[in-house]
């Protein structure tokens, strides 16, 4: 691995650990790429979204703190 993707990696590691902040977020992270994170949340209560489930998927270039 790269110095890069190791820079990243740390930093998706300090993000990883604010999502305890924020239990409403499901976290995922792919074991065999630490690159792909899907996030898991509810729609928000009052909106046309109420009780839906979005899940959004994200993929970190390695270079995503350069």
């Amino acid at each position: 691995m790269n110095s890069s993707a190791t820079r990243c990696l740390k930093r998706l590691q300090k993000e990883k650990e604010e999502f305890v902040k924020y239990p409403s977020l499901i976290l995922e992270v792919d074991t065999s790429n630490p690159f792909l994170w899907c996030v898991t949340f509810e729609g928000a209560e009052e909106t046309l979204y109420a009780s839906e489930t979005f899940k959004l998927q994200f993929k970190f270039a390695e270079e995503y703190v350069s």
